[in-house]
């Protein structure tokens, strides 16, 4: 799997329009708050282009493409933290997942049911990220009463853990999302690990009329989240699920009309891998090609372990061509005959686009 993401918003801003749109499901989308109770999950797979060319030359019997999962989470409320509304119980959801899709509305329609007064994306976005933020705080204030003895007695351990959490309480204290903070790399890495909410990587969706896109509405927005250093999306939703029973030429063409290039699926899935900072690796391996996903850096050994965990204890050697150079010389053997095969280490870092094949022994 490529990552799940959880989709998250105030009622009645798209989300499960959204999230129809992505899986082409059909999950209600009503005009009234708490619609969705449970989360909804679809999965989908991952357009890919490259796949498709290796394949045409592999010839496999069978291709497994990258997936991503989406949760579609029921609207939060200001006092979630808190409990307010279902709060609670929907931050809990939000810990499983390992992306935030923020969605917020940007469209102006007397139909739809707005829990505030006015189209304002800005103050929703502000409105979710508190209760975040506040839900975050409550975590570390507790888990710091939890350790406070400890600490006060020397132990090094509980004394390294509650530096660290001080400096995250400021943090929050000071309103600041964990994940566009400038807390140190090790700092984020102990929130991620704890599930604190703040820190995992996020996203935004404008949801947009299709022809709001210049609107002041949009560069608000766009004013907001550049000053956060985050990243964002604007995908008319309502459209998009409207075209999800069209074939693709027609709603292709239709949202090339409509001013977007491409889909909310492909754009979503390029900021989600950016903001968790994945790329593609492939495998063929008997009768199966397959893509899958590893963090930027990863090694081949981190790469063996995503396939198999006793591939990683067994790994001998690994087997590397890149993808160009696959197309080019028309396969494996070809690429060898170039000498365009690497035969590298555990230590060799994956580059986005490598087939490998891992030589093991168990």
């Amino acid at each position: 799997m490529g990552f799940n993401c959880g989709i998250v918003g105030l009622p009645n801003v798209g989300k499960s329009t959204l999230f129809n749109a992505l899986t082409r499901n059909s999950v209600p989308a009503e005009n009234y708050p708490f619609c969705t109770v449970e989360p909804n999950v679809g999965i989908v797979t991952v357009p890919d282009e490259r796949l498709t060319n290796i394949v045409r030359i592999a010839k496999p019997e069978k291709v497994t493409h990258n997936t991503l999962e989406f949760v579609d989470i029921a609207g939060l409320v200001k006092g979630a933290s808190r409990g307010e509304g279902l709060g609670n119980k929907f931050l809990s959801h939000i810990r499983e997942v390992d992306a935030i899709c923020h969605i917020v509305r940007g469209f102006e329609d007397d139909r739809v049911v707005n829990v505030n007064t006015s189209v304002d994306p800005v103050r929703d976005a502000e409105i979710i990220n508190t209760e975040l933020i506040l839900s975050d705080l409550d975590t570390v204030s507790r888990k710091i009463e939890k350790i406070r003895n400890a600490a006060k007695t020397g132990e090094k351990e509980a004394v390294s853990e509650m530096e660290i959490l001080s400096q995250i309480e400021k943090t929050l204290n000071e309103g600041r999302m964990l994940v566009y903070s400038d807390l140190k790399g090790e700092i984020k890495e102990y929130a991620r690990k704890n599930f604190l909410l703040t820190a995992k990587p996020m996203f935004y969706v404008l949801n947009i009329s299709d022809t709001s896109q210049n609107s002041q509405i949009v560069s608000s927005f766009e004013s907001f989240v550049t000053k956060q250093k985050s990243k964002y999306v604007k995908i008319a939703c309502k459209l998009e699920s409207d075209l999800s029973e069209f074939d693709e030429r027609e709603r292709a063409q239709i949202l090339r009309e409509a001013g977007f290039e491409e889909s909310a699926l492909s754009r979503i899935i390029k900021v989600g891998y950016e903001v968790l900072n994945l790329h593609t690796f492939y495998t063929i391996v008997g009768t199966e090609t397959r893509a899958w996903s590893l963090i930027r850096g990863g090694k081949i050994i981190d790469a063996a372990a995503k396939i198999h965990t006793d591939i990683a204890k067994g790994f001998i050697k690994g087997e590397v061509i890149h993808y160009y150079d696959f197309i080019e010389c028309k396969g494996e053997e070809g690429a060898a005959k170039k000498g365009r095969l690497l035969i590298v280490g555990r230590d060799y870092v994956v580059q986005d686009g490598d087939i490998i094949k891992i030589r093991f022994n168990v």
